[in-house]
């Protein structure tokens, strides 16, 4: 996981601070400001992080637990993630530390970070207030702007970055995450990205399906890297029955076939390309139904889930030019898509 506790800007001059909401991210822009570039990232000059010592966010309030500071402490697992009452905790223990990464020398003119998983009035868990906190804190310190975007937006425009095709102003995107499957339509509207579900999980994710098999055979969790580098080695593949009505996709039933392979002693190579199938063959089916009802239109897959190489290749097969596909370094990483954001309404 990359730049994931990095997510702060160093660009101009500002002398007030002021707080963005989720409707207007930005109101007090001084005139004087300026973007000072980075070669590597663009103009992107510094980027903390003051949200994600976390790999995965779930829509049914579970924290995926990635590596770094996070990771070395011990918490109690609910479903195979950290419950938010431990995440929370370990946000809040470990943000002062990340704070003392900022630069010693230089400008910062904006604070950006995510503020809930997604952008709607509902949406909320507690790890995102620690992290508002210390951005708020931050921002005050240093007299500068705070801009706020939901988590759902920084997966997307992290997901925009080095695509060899420019992105219509409305377009589709899936973000495929260890807590997440949501099928969206996306607008961009004054730099902001208004997301719409079109379609999704019905149960469990992706990323949880993965991570429940994974953990199941004895993998290091969250597990989607180990099952991938399994599923390059296996020489067959179990077609198992998947369910998809419409846009809606449920992995339920995936998930009992998959136990029930694990409890019969198949081989755990195929076992991993045959999970990864079935995933796939799912997007491929709700995609489908998702062009039918609602016309073509490019789909972006954003979202760590979507880095997988057996899942690309079965969508570039299935639907060609149509699918843009972020790059894997970028795929998994939501801070840097908050520091593009900010990058954008700075200049």
């Amino acid at each position: 996981m990359q730049r994931e506790v990095e997510e702060f800007l160093r660009v101009g001059n500002f002398h007030n601070v002021a707080l963005i909401d989720n409707a207007d991210p930005i109101r007090d822009k001084a005139h004087d400001g300026q973007v000072v570039g980075n070669k590597e990232i663009g103009d992107v000059a510094f980027l903390l992080e003051l949200l994600q010592k976390v790999q995965h966010l779930s829509p049914d309030g579970h924290i995926q637990c990635g590596d770094g500071l996070v990771g070395d402490d011990q918490f109690r697992l609910h479903d195979h993630g950290a419950c938010q009452s431990d995440a929370l905790f370990l946000h809040i223990k470990n943000l002062p530390k990340l704070l003392e990464s900022l630069p010693k020398s230089g400008e910062i003119c904006a604070v950006g970070a995510s503020c809930a998983p997604r952008r709607t009035e509902d949406s909320y868990m507690p790890v995102f207030l620690a992290g508002m906190v210390s951005a708020q804190s931050a921002a005050a310190a240093l007299r500068v702007p705070l801009l706020s975007f939901s988590h759902q937006e920084g997966h997307i425009r992290a997901g925009l970055l080095g695509l060899k095709q420019d992105m219509p102003q409305e377009f589709y995107a899936v973000h495929l995450s260890g807590g997440t499957t949501e099928i969206l339509s996306v607008s961009c509207e004054n730099k902001r990205y208004r997301c719409e579900i079109l379609g999704g999980t019905q149960d469990i994710s992706a990323g949880q399906l993965i991570d429940r098999v994974g953990v199941k055979l004895g993998l290091i969790f969250p597990c989607g890297k180990e099952l991938e580098q399994m599923s390059l080695k296996a020489l067959d593949c179990i077609k198992w029955k998947t369910s998809v009505k419409g846009t809606s996709i449920s992995f339920t039933g995936v998930e009992a076939q998959a136990m029930r392979a694990i409890e019969a002693g198949t081989n755990p190579d195929v076992l991993a390309r045959s999970v990864l199938s079935a995933v796939a063959r799912s997007l491929v089916l709700s995609f489908r139904a998702l062009f039918a009802q609602h016309g073509e239109k490019p789909l972006l897959l954003a979202g760590g889930v979507a880095s997988n190489r057996w899942i690309r290749s079965e969508l570039l097969a299935s639907f060609g030019s149509l699918i843009c596909f972020s790059q894997p370094q970028y795929a998994t990483d939501n801070a840097v898509g908050i520091a593009f954001l900010t990058k954008d309404f700075m200049e």
